[in-house]
């Protein structure tokens, strides 16, 4: 998967995680391919707007990430 950049698109990206969060079981690159594509796919629709914010949360709830 090629990369993205958000430089000269109008769009901020923040992340915010919880501390302590446990480890997630799973193939890491299949992990990361389906994170990154949910994220340009975000990307892609706020670029049809010409700009916006993108915020990933990730925390723990009831024992899952």
């Amino acid at each position: 998967m090629e990369g993205f950049k958000l430089e000269n698109k109008k769009i901020s990206l923040t992340v915010e995680s919880s501390d302590g969060l446990p480890r997630v079981l799973g193939n890491a690159n299949q992990l990361l391919q389906a994170f990154l594509q949910i994220v340009e796919n975000a990307v892609d629709a706020l670029q049809e707007t010409g700009s916006g914010r993108l915020h990933v949360s990730v925390w723990l709830e009831a024992g899952e990430v």
